[in-house]
């Protein structure tokens, strides 16, 4: 059974992470990135199964979540 909510909880997140730590900043995506991996690992240790409800919200949240997960960011082969 999955948390359904940890995606709302997560776009919070994300809203108030990337307000106050902006990428006019050298080195603050990859700050970003890290918070986030840190912060959706406890997430799905507590059942949170609807992470791509937050994707697109902020690049470094898709990065981090990819290198986390990155069979579920497979690219498709041009032939």
């Amino acid at each position: 059974m999955g948390w359904a909510s940890g995606s709302s909880v997560m776009n919070e997140i994300i809203e108030v992470v990337h307000k106050e730590i902006p990428d006019d900043e050298q080195n603050n995506f990859g700050l970003r990135k890290r918070l986030y991996k840190g912060i959706i690992k406890a997430l799905q240790s507590h059942d949170w199964d609807t992470e791509d409800e937050s994707l697109g919200v902020d690049p470094a949240f898709d990065q981090a979540l990819e290198e986390i997960h990155p069979d579920w960011f497979e690219k498709e082969e041009n032939f």
